[in-house]
Order: structure tokens, then sequence, then C-alpha cells
């Protein structure tokens, strides 16, 4: 038995929010899934499906580049890619960098950017979150939704 608590929708959602999600091109067959269910969770809460764009990017380093180029006219952002964890600390500071950048923007622009670029050791771990019950695109999904509303209550 777990002690995690359901993970809720806001029931309260403005079907004209605009959503903008960046997906990095590497492991994009693993990514889908994430974007696949991100996209659904979305339009089951009531959000407008023309509100949902799909944006690339040539790899999760590029993520926050396309997502501040894209934050002025979008309600909130999500961000999916992959980093595979190699030998040398390439990863770590493609991690880093990307995160700063996402959470910078976010804090900045008062717009929630959610944070779903997977930091792996192999190729299995992605899909494993890519996937069935734990898939992270609910997670950034469900994320960007109650930070709306949050935000919404606060008046930014």
């Amino acid at each position: 038995m777990s002690d995690e608590q359901p993970m809720q929708l806001p029931t309260n959602i403005d079907a004209n929010w605009k959503i903008g999600i960046i997906a990095a091109q590497w492991h994009r067959d693993i990514l889908q899934p994430m974007i696949d269910i991100a996209v659904k969770t979305l339009t089951d809460a009531g959000i407008d499906a023309a509100n949902i764009s799909l944006y690339d990017a040539p790899g999760s380093f590029e993520i926050p580049l396309i997502g501040a180029a894209l934050i002025e006219q979008k309600d909130a952002l999500i961000g999916f890619g992959i980093v595979l964890q190699g030998e040398t600390m390439h990863a770590q500071n493609i991690m880093q960098s990307a995160s700063q950048a996402m959470m910078e923007l976010q804090v900045v622009h008062k717009k929630p950017f959610a944070f779903e670029i997977l930091h792996v050791l192999t190729l299995n771990q992605a899909r494993e979150r890519a996937a069935g019950p734990h898939n992270k695109g609910f997670e950034a999904a469900r994320a960007v939704l109650i930070s709306l509303m949050e935000l919404n209550k606060i008046g930014v």
C-alpha cells in the first residue's frame, strides 16, 4: 500500500489557456507516450485542443531556448526530454543548465514551465517513466494546470 495521494486534476479549468509542449527530438519514440498523455490530460481537463501546441527542440539543452521564444505567447509550457548519463560530466551540465534556465523563465515570467527532462542511466529507465501508471506526461500536465489555477487565484 502506498502513502501517495491520488493525483487529482483541478476542476475549474479555463479552456482558453494556451499550453506549449516542447519536446526534444532525441529519443522521440520514448517521449511520444509522455506527449500523448500530457495532451490527453489537458484536453480531458477542459483545455481546448486548439490551444495546445507542440514544438520541436533539437535536444534537451535547447528546450529552454524554445521556451524563451514562446513564453510571452503561452500561459504555460511543458518541456520533455531525455538525457542519457554517459562516462563524462556532460549529462550533468545539460541537466543543470536546462533546469536552471527553465526555472528562471517560469519565475521571471510567472508562468509554469513543467520540467520533465529525464536524466537516466539507461533507455529502459526512460521507458518506465514515459509509459504506464507513473507516466511523467500526466504529472507535467497536472503540474501546469494546478500552477495555473493557483496563479489565477493569486491574481497573476
